[in-house]
């Protein structure tokens, strides 16, 4: 963002707009303030290039609802997503907005729609809008960093700024904010800790606006996912894509609860369904790089991987790995899990040491003790050895060497 045009009340906008006339009508009428700097673009392939570059400059995107090749609706939602440009509000224009249109734009957060473009209260309501965005309200402030942390998993921050009494007590009784506090909990990893705290409060705040609820279900319902509830949790998405088809979300953790019940060329339909509307969805190939791990699939896993331009490693998705992993232990399938380990150290850097922790144990548990010892040492010369020491074989296997190990092992194991 550039902070000298912000202090100066000056903000930089980028516009998207297919029609000549339109983006000279807007550029005429928002540069004659002199309170914006505006930057066009006529189509989304444009203007993706652009916010690549430029998005901490850009602090407001105008756009035509009704774009061609790439709707509003995905457009919108592509920019959502992507932590790095929360600090950007997004605009859509169009006199033509549909009932399920709107419904997307309140569930997603878009705070300002333009109705009327071609209008002398076109001033009026940007600079209503600037001054929304200049706001310096410190809790309103605080509320959307914490909304920005969270997107990040940045739970460190996400705690400091929950030191604040005043932002505590929004989240936990303040309708709107809910889902942030079931947010923050995930973090924690306290999934069953949000599905109470979200029990509690749909039963005890039926006066919630429909939008707060859904928001609230769609927490509750990845709480579910996260606690191994895939049922449950799939039950609450079916429902959430019926209410709000356009929302991508709701597709994606469908086809996560779907791969947690083992429903595998399911989930990959509905993951394909949101390629279909978005090739670009990162948290669509992020699915499907998971479902060919656990089909084995090395070659189509890493191809969805290579889209993702290395933006895969996330502590969400580490737990993932980490609990599919031992799912499938526990059930018997370890040939499955050693092979779903042995595709994800292809994708791992930071985590990779839990990775291979995790493919010692499987090796452990079928007796294969060479190969354990051989993943246990490489999780040992990985990034996050610390967070492996307190693991008991790990211990073992550092206090006794790689052949003593072995030996103690194969001992132990004599008839």
């Amino acid at each position: 963002m550039n902070q000298k045009d912000v202090k100066e009340n000056i903000l930089n906008i980028l516009l998207v707009e297919p029609s000549i006339q339109l983006r000279t009508y807007f550029s005429e009428t928002l540069k004659s303030t002199k309170e914006y700097v505006l930057t066009n673009t006529s189509s989304v392939n444009e203007a993706y290039e652009i916010i690549s570059k430029d998005y901490e400059k850009i602090n407001l995107i105008l756009f035509n609802w009704i774009l061609p090749n790439i709707p509003g609706y995905i457009f919108s939602q592509q920019i959502k997503n992507e932590p790095k440009y929360d600090h950007i509000k997004i605009i859509p224009y169009s006199q033509n907005f549909t009932e399920d249109d709107l419904f997307l734009i309140s569930e997603i957060e878009i705070d300002y729609i333009i109705k009327e473009t071609i209008s002398d209260k076109i001033i009026e309501k940007m600079n209503e809008i600037q001054k929304d965005y200049l706001l310096t309200n410190p809790t309103e402030r605080k509320i959307k960093e914490l909304k920005h942390f969270i997107h990040e998993e940045n739970l460190e921050k996400c705690e400091e700024i929950l030191k604040d009494e005043k932002i505590k007590h929004k989240i936990t009784s303040v309708h709107k904010y809910l889902y942030l506090k079931g947010e923050v909990l995930i973090l924690k990893k306290k999934y069953n800790e949000t599905i109470d705290f979200f029990q509690k409060k749909l039963k005890k705040d039926s006066k919630e606006k429909e939008i707060e609820i859904l928001r609230n279900m769609s927490t509750m319902g990845k709480a579910y996912c996260h606690a191994g509830r895939f049922e449950e949790s799939l039950l609450i998405f079916k429902r959430l894509e019926e209410k709000s088809p356009r929302n991508l979300r709701h597709k994606v953790n469908s086809g996560d609860a779907l791969l947690g019940l083992d429903k595998i060329h399911a989930a990959e339909k509905k993951f394909t369904s949101v390629l279909k509307d978005n090739e670009n969805d990162k948290d669509s190939i992020i699915g499907m790089v998971k479902a060919n791990s656990i089909l084995g699939n090395l070659k189509e896993a890493t191809a969805y991987y290579n889209k993702l331009n290395g933006k895969f490693e996330t502590k969400a998705i580490i737990s993932y790995y980490n609990n599919k992993g031992v799912s499938l232990v526990r059930h018997g399938k370890v040939k499955e899990a050693i092979e779903f380990y042995k595709i994800a150290l292809h994708f791992f850097d930071n985590f990779k040491g839990q990775i291979y922790f995790n493919l010692g144990m499987a090796y452990f548990r079928v007796n294969d003790i060479e190969n354990a010892a051989d993943s246990f040492h490489h999780a040992l010369a990985s990034k996050n050895f610390d967070s492996l020491t307190e693991k008991t074989l790990i211990k073992e296997f550092q206090e006794n060497g790689v052949d003593n190990f072995v030996k103690k092992f194969k001992k132990s194991h004599k008839k």
